[in-house]
């Protein structure tokens, strides 16, 4: 290390800096530092651009096998294109399921007293409708269920599971595992659709986690991959969290 860098390093340590500020250094670098860990991890053996084709997968990985040797030997072989990143691939849309669904300021609610998880719902989510129609007949339903004012939907996020079928033979299927982002995609999308889409093939447990989701009969593309909303989603917060904690006192105070 040069000498310059340990006299700064030298004058920074030697700051008086107040426990508020310091505070704010430390919520910034760790903040910084998980969003630049997300975007420059390591992909260790992953196959950033592979060649592999949806037939060519399926004639290796999932013809039938008579014997079980010739089953494990299969296995054995598939598992060594685990991390590749496919592209292009099609299949058609057999179903859409939810796979789960988090919702941190709910678990929140759920640990406190009825009347405050009550207040919490109404100040930070939205009422239940008083009026039913067509379309929020659910939503009075669930008023009516919950027996709570209001509700915490909002604050969802869901992981999604996509089966698709790849050629002629139902044996050909695969499960395309989606976050929160594509939720306006898949709430478009039909049964029997057509769909091109790319991702991180897992040949263990025929199982792709997307990047990109594309309606064969829709030029409406999901542009931003998976990784990219949540590395922005990331910063997005934190800083929606640095704002709340410097100027929350000077809102206060006025």
């Amino acid at each position: 290390m040069s000498k310059n860098n340990v006299n700064f390093t030298q004058k920074l340590q030697g700051l008086n800096l107040g426990p508020s500020l310091k505070l704010l250094l430390y919520i910034l670098v760790l903040v910084f530092g998980l969003a630049a860990y997300v975007t420059l991890r390591p992909s260790g053996l992953q196959i950033k651009e592979s060649t592999l084709q949806e037939q060519e997968y399926g004639a290796v990985c999932l013809s039938n096998m008579t014997k079980s040797n010739d089953k494990l030997q299969q296995q054995k072989l598939c598992h060594e294109l685990n991390g590749h990143h496919i592209t292009n691939w099609s299949g058609i849309v057999k179903d859409i399921k939810i796979l789960s669904i988090e919702n941190k300021v709910e678990s929140v609610a759920n640990v406190l007293p009825t009347f405050a998880a009550n207040g919490l719902a109404c100040m930070y989510g939205e009422r239940y409708p008083e009026e039913c129609d067509d379309d929020n007949t659910l939503l009075c339903a669930m008023a009516k269920v919950s027996q709570r004012p209001c509700h915490l939907q909002k604050y969802n996020r869901y992981k999604f599971v996509v089966t698709v079928q790849c050629g002629e033979s139902e044996t050909f299927s695969l499960q395309l595992d989606a976050g929160h982002s594509y939720q306006a995609k898949l709430s478009k999308l039909s049964i029997g659709e057509e769909v091109i889409f790319s991702g991180i093939l897992n040949a263990d447990t025929r199982h792709i986690a997307l990047t990109s989701l594309n309606s064969k009969d829709s030029l409406d593309v999901i542009s931003m991959t998976e990784k990219e909303q949540s590395v922005l989603s990331l910063i997005d917060d934190a800083w929606k969290v640095l704002f709340r904690f410097v100027f929350s006192p000077v809102i206060i105070a006025v």
